[in-house]
């Protein structure tokens, strides 16, 4: 049931989402000159907007008042957002005596406990990092010590989302309060389809009684995506009492943070120690260590037998695995677990542990989910394996699994037609899942000799012994053998 009275700034923020004229900046200072009163007339609450543009010296983008219609749609959205706990509050409730570090939005939009403002709180500032994370990296023991230290203070943490660092962060943190700036409208304020997706992939992030979601932006015109990164990175140090630096490269938006807090005076503390790792060259992956007891004799297959199998070569996969929350992947990293690194070993292993191939629509046409196997045997694949710099990441690896190709054929896997762009657009939805362009401008496709079975291959339909594991090392032939007890063959590919 909605309250009769409605926030007008809300109300304001609702009807100026309608509108592409209006900037963030600009819908900011209109906001910030709406006053904090409740409205349950829109005719009433548009005269008090009227009055905000006037105040803020900012022409009325409406050549006249909005129709009635726009003005009931306003007022349903806004009662949604605050039916769901969004508020809108001035800049003037921050705490922190760190806010004045960078400039602060007038208004701010809110989820939660406003009380946490006023509590210390601690940034872990964190440079970016790479793709492929490893629970070793310095960076996130540092981070794990950094917010223990904060818990142990009694102190909320300063975060946000998207980025692994920020995401780990919140993770650590969950439990305590933790304050989330958000490089966008909050996700509350979205529209239905992309709150949900939100809560799909961060609800386990956050304990949400314990959150406080807080945004700089409303819905509508956003500035570009990078200067929203800077925004929010900026209001993070804001919102922190302390700033604890735990990895910082020279030159980037996190150094400057860290400068300004130092000439400034803010508070600042380190790690008070730090692990010592391995040194490791990144584009390598880490050789896993052997088991325990003498590797089984190896048993390479002749060439003659591999050529009665197709392939389907496995990649590393930073981030969360398909269907893997993002909480559960940062505890994996924080706990050290096994296959935390997703390295394309994890991969496999994954694979087959859960004794499925996931098919994915993500590389080709259509909506239908397919599992692709090529002919080209492991020998080959030096031969076909490109660096696909759009997607920061090999085309093939050398790990994978050959699957007898009568097997495939009664499942119904077929081969891939390979053509020109004018019959990929008159393909049926049945051909379109089969077909695959032959040529782009950098790429000749049909190299890749590749077959494509629809859906999922459940591999408890492949018997035990006519499945092949393609490695790289003795080590990984070891694993795999004592694991799960197949067939292996350890490959490095020419070229």
């Amino acid at each position: 049931m909605h309250s009769p009275n409605l926030p007008a700034p809300l109300f304001a923020a609702a009807l100026f989402a309608q509108h592409s004229r209006l900037s963030s900046q600009e819908r900011t200072r209109v906001l910030s000159c709406v006053p904090e009163v409740g409205v349950s007339d829109p005719l009433a609450a548009w005269d008090l907007i009227v009055q905000a543009f006037s105040e803020a010296n900012i022409a009325v983008p409406w050549r006249r008042r909005p129709s009635t219609t726009s003005l009931c749609k306003a007022q349903t959205e806004a009662h949604r957002w605050s039916d769901l706990g969004v508020r809108v509050i001035s800049a003037d409730m921050i705490r922190a005596p760190n806010s004045a570090m960078h400039e602060v939005p007038r208004i701010l939009f809110v989820r939660g406990d406003c009380a946490m403002l006023q509590r210390p709180a601690a940034v872990i500032l964190n440079s970016r990092k790479p793709l492929q994370v490893f629970s070793e990296d310095s960076w996130l023991q540092a981070t794990k010590a950094l917010v223990s230290r904060a818990r142990d203070q009694d102190m909320a943490i300063a975060s946000s989302y998207g980025s692994i660092a920020y995401d780990l962060t919140s993770w650590l943190g969950k439990g305590s309060p933790v304050l989330v700036v958000c490089d966008g409208p909050l996700p509350f304020m979205e529209p239905r389809e992309r709150y949900l997706d939100f809560m799909r992939r961060y609800e386990d992030l956050f304990d949400t009684d314990a959150t406080l979601f807080v945004s700089p932006f409303s819905p509508g015109r956003l500035p570009p995506g990078p200067l929203r990164l800077v925004q929010r990175d900026r209001l993070v140090a804001a919102l922190a009492w302390v700033v604890m630096p735990a990895e910082v490269r020279p030159g980037g938006n996190m150094a400057e943070i860290l400068g300004v807090a130092a000439r400034r005076g803010v508070a600042c503390a380190s790690a008070e120690e730090k692990r010592r790792v391995r040194s490791r060259h990144r584009a390598s992956e880490p050789q896993p260590s052997p088991p325990s007891g003498k590797a089984p004799e190896r048993r390479l297959q002749p060439r003659a037998d591999l050529s009665r199998h197709l392939f389907h070569y496995v990649r590393s996969c930073p981030g969360p695995w398909p269907g893997q929350t993002t909480a559960d992947y940062c505890r994996s990293l924080a706990e050290g677990a096994p296959e935390s690194r997703h390295s394309a070993m994890d991969t496999l292993q994954r694979i087959l542990t859960e004794a499925t191939i996931r098919g994915t629509s993500r590389l080709t046409r259509g909506p239908i989910p397919v599992v692709s196997f090529t002919e080209r045997l492991p020998q080959d694949l030096g031969a076909i394996r490109k660096w696909r710099s759009g997607l920061l990441r090999w085309s093939f690896e050398p790990y994978g699994l050959g699957v007898p190709k009568r097997i495939l054929l009664e499942l119904g896997a077929r081969p891939v037609v390979y053509c020109d762009e004018h019959e990929l657009l008159s393909a049926t939805s049945e051909e379109l899942p089969f077909m695959q362009i032959r040529k782009t401008a950098r790429t000749e496709w049909s190299g890749e000799q590749e077959w494509r079975l629809r859906g999922d291959l459940d591999l408890n339909l492949v018997a035990l012994d006519q499945l092949l594991i393609i490695v790289r090392s003795q080590q990984e032939s070891g694993i795999i053998e004592e694991r799960f007890g197949c067939n292996v063959v350890i490959v490095e590919p020419e070229g």
